[in-house]
């Protein structure tokens, strides 16, 4: 199960950020984030640690400063769909 939750994250940021990377296999997942997350109670709180991860973890791969503020401004345009 983490396995198919790591794949489909990958996914989605893929999706979400419009990458056309063809070595990762296409999203087909909703889009409509509410309906994904509609019976996960996610708080503001889970919300912001989740991203913070995702942003750490870009800085240690090397990602420039304004690559991750690019992600961070697509990753918040979901908030009011998963919250």
């Amino acid at each position: 199960a983490l396995n198919a939750l790591k794949a489909s994250l990958v996914r989605f940021f893929q999706f979400a950020l419009t990458c056309n990377d063809s070595s990762v296999v296409a999203y087909n997942g909703p889009s409509n984030m509410g309906t994904v997350h509609a019976q996960m109670q996610i708080s503001r709180n889970d919300y912001n640690a989740f991203n913070a991860i995702v942003y750490e973890f870009l800085g240690n791969l090397s990602v420039s400063t304004t690559l991750i503020n690019f992600v961070r401004g697509r990753v918040n345009t979901v908030y009011n769909g998963v919250c």
